[in-house]
């Protein structure tokens, strides 16, 4: 089983002083996994009202990462590919549809990310995701090995793909059947010729999916538009948490018709702005409960910090948003 609220390291070993390590994850803090893909600066936000709570499985294998993540809530992720590195993610599709990039991901879709690049993805509730990171030199010599055709197609990799039923199945075949028998069978962690065979069949999966022939969804208004709209919302609430700015207010500084940012959010979010406020701020609030010391620091101080002057109404958004009160998580964070 995963250790609660913290990780579990089930095998390590050598092999070219690549390490090999099965490691497994039950949280029920959105920012501790954030910290666990050591190639990804990223933030959580969530956005759906209840409790949080994610299991996440990641084998890694030198140059290589294969995961897999189920979190109940629907939240934002936010980041960057702070390494060189390449990142392939394939959500199960739950009833729900998430976006990527400000485009809706439907059944079917394959996200990508290149290095470097910003990484935006909403989730739905009860997401259900296996992907691959790989990194940039090990896929670009890789790709090099199979020809100009291979390097081109990942050079033209775009970030959202459709791509074929088999494809899709074989994605999650092979990231599922290989974490499984990476934790259940130790001596995987000590086999250099597995080991390679994973990587090579890991990179391979990473090129089929740029070249496969099947046109990339089409990418418009969305990204031009909505993208750095919310990028400029969320930064401008970030950099005053107490100010609490209505809507309004929000309009006239992004120089945006309120009707427009309305749309934008629920295109791209699933939630309204006046919503999306407060979820930023509930997050806040709950980073520093989750951090503070419990004997240095006092609940409504958090609450005011992040725009919450009314200790009551905190509690009750708080406990509306992730099913327990704040003093549940007082300093809960501190020692994971």
């Amino acid at each position: 089983m995963a250790a609660e609220d913290g990780f579990q390291d089930r095998g390590r070993s050598n092999e070219n002083a690549d390490n090999a390590q099965v490691i497994q994850v039950r949280t029920n803090d959105p920012q501790r996994l954030a910290r666990l893909y050591a190639c990804i600066d990223q933030t959580y936000v969530q956005l759906s009202n209840g409790p949080f709570r994610a299991d996440v499985e990641i084998f890694q294998a030198g140059c290589v990462s294969i995961f897999r993540e189920q979190i109940s809530q629907s939240v934002e992720v936010r980041g960057r590919l702070v390494h060189d590195a390449y990142a392939l993610f394939q959500p199960a599709y739950t009833g729900e549809h998430g976006t990527f990039g400000g485009h809706a991901v439907e059944e079917g879709h394959v996200l990508t990310v290149k290095p470097s690049a910003d990484l935006w993805w909403v989730s739905p509730r009860r997401a259900d995701g296996v992907g691959l990171l790989c990194s940039a030199d090990a896929l670009h010599e890789f790709a090099s090995r199979r020809g100009p055709a291979a390097r081109k197609a990942l050079a033209n990799m775009t970030p959202l793909l459709r791509r074929r039923p088999e494809m899709i199945a074989s994605i999650r075949q092979f990231c599922v059947q290989t974490l499984t028998e990476a934790r259940e069978n130790p001596k995987l962690l000590n086999s250099p010729e597995a080991l390679a065979a994973i990587r090579d069949r890991a990179m391979s999966i990473i090129l089929d999916v740029a070249a496969e022939g099947v046109d990339p969804v089409r990418r418009g208004r969305p990204r031009e538009t909505y993208a750095p709209l919310l990028k400029r919302a969320r930064e401008i609430i970030l950099a005053e948490p107490d100010a609490v700015l209505s809507v309004t207010e929000l309009c006239a500084r992004l120089g945006a018709d309120r009707r427009a940012l309305h749309y934008a959010f629920e295109h791209a979010l699933g939630v309204n702005p006046s919503m999306y406020l407060r979820c930023l701020r509930l997050d806040g609030a709950r980073r520093d409960l989750l951090n503070a010391d419990p004997g240095n620091c006092k609940i409504g101080d958090i609450a005011a910090r992040w725009g919450f002057w009314h200790p009551s109404a905190f509690s009750q958004h708080y406990r509306s948003m992730f099913g327990e009160l704040p003093s549940a998580q007082l300093g809960k964070g501190r020692f994971g």
